[in-house]
């Protein structure tokens, strides 16, 4: 079964009101700046996944409603 980190995400309001994420905030204190939404999914379990860049590297992030996890950590 793959792992999930859990992480601290900053967010922005979009034109709609839904928070959009835009950095990181590390377990080592660390920011990492999300260059760039490469796509949104919200599948039936309402998992919401996003694919970002993050480092030039694609990573998976999803939010539950209530907390964030990414697919792979950020060395």
């Amino acid at each position: 079964m793959k792992q999930y980190t859990p992480v601290n995400v900053l967010t922005e309001p979009d034109g709609f009101g839904n928070a959009t994420p835009t950095d990181i905030l590390w377990t080592n204190n660390r920011r990492y700046h999300i260059q760039r939404i490469i796509q949104v999914c919200q599948p039936e379990d309402k998992v919401i996944r996003y694919t970002v860049l993050i480092a030039d590297s694609q990573r998976q992030l999803f939010f539950n409603g209530t907390e964030w996890r990414i697919s792979t950590p950020i060395n």
